[in-house]
């Protein structure tokens, strides 16, 4: 792998908030998005049985491990490795972040929100932990990489719902779908009507909920480091008032923010 990986995070919703980082940082941000990247691509790669995932994120441990212990094995984990000495990143973050993906392998299915945190915890809050200490957060970085890694992931959860059940995968919690009288099978028949719209807008509910709790996180921080945390809550955020503003039209295409809506995103950060 040659270091040309540093340009992938620009075809990511969140692209615009590397834009005002340091080369340094971002150079950092880069190598940690694309070892995320590389890790749900294994994940939901549909060539490859479930045991052959398996082997390659094992594979991808080991490698984390040997660019922890000072052996990277090419660009992406040298410049990793770079990252990790300065701005103090943990070997478990990153390991984290596997066991996230790796609950992707065989399709499941989880009964309370909970459960469903667990698998947050991986895929969500541990990236951006990790992208909290690269930018030099001096607060709280459990609690506001939770409360906004929730809120983004449950964004994604939302917007991605359908594509997720054409993959066997539900990550609404089996005891809400129950609450409202969805079966899986429903969403994956693309059935939109009261049921589904109201067990959608009980998740809008709770993603708004964890933006909000970000949000006042942020408010009470003046320190370093919260202008790429603000601008993702803006990115993501936008996306599911334009979600709701649409009438949740996510059964034919994915919603994406257009140009003009990301520069709003980035300039509400600064005010």
């Amino acid at each position: 792998m040659s270091n040309s990986y540093l340009g992938k995070y620009k075809r990511s919703t969140f692209a615009p908030a590397f834009f005002l980082l340091s080369p340094e940082k971002k150079k950092a941000l880069s190598a940690v998005y694309s070892f995320c990247r590389l890790a749900d691509d294994i994940a939901d790669d549909v060539s490859l049985s479930s045991k052959e995932k398996e082997e390659k994120l094992s594979n991808l441990r080991k490698s984390l491990s040997l660019c922890f212990s000072g052996k990277p094995e090419n660009e992406m984990f040298i410049d990793i490795l770079e990252a990790s000495k300065k701005f103090f990143l943990k070997e478990e973050l990153f390991s984290k972040i596997i066991d996230g993906v790796s609950m992707d392998i065989k399709p499941l299915s989880y009964q309370t929100f909970d459960e469903l945190s667990v698998y947050m915890d991986g895929v969500a809050v541990a990236p951006g932990n990790i992208t909290l200490l690269i930018c030099g957060y001096t607060g709280d970085n459990i609690a506001l990489s939770k409360k906004l890694g929730y809120a983004v992931q449950l964004t994604n959860i939302i917007r991605d719902i359908y594509i997720d059940a054409d993959m066997g995968r539900c990550y609404i919690p089996c005891e809400e779908l129950k609450k409202f009288s969805v079966d899986f099978d429903d969403i994956k028949k693309k059935i939109k009507d009261e049921r589904t719209m109201a067990l959608i807008n009980y998740q809008v509910n709770r993603a708004m909920n964890f933006y909000k709790q970000a949000d006042e996180i942020m408010s009470m921080h003046k320190g370093q480091g919260l202008l790429v945390s603000k601008i993702i809550k803006n990115l993501y955020s936008s996306i599911l008032i334009k979600m709701s503003a649409e009438n949740f039209d996510i059964i034919t295409m994915v919603p994406k923010l257009n140009l003009n809506e990301k520069m709003k995103a980035v300039l509400k950060a600064f005010f």
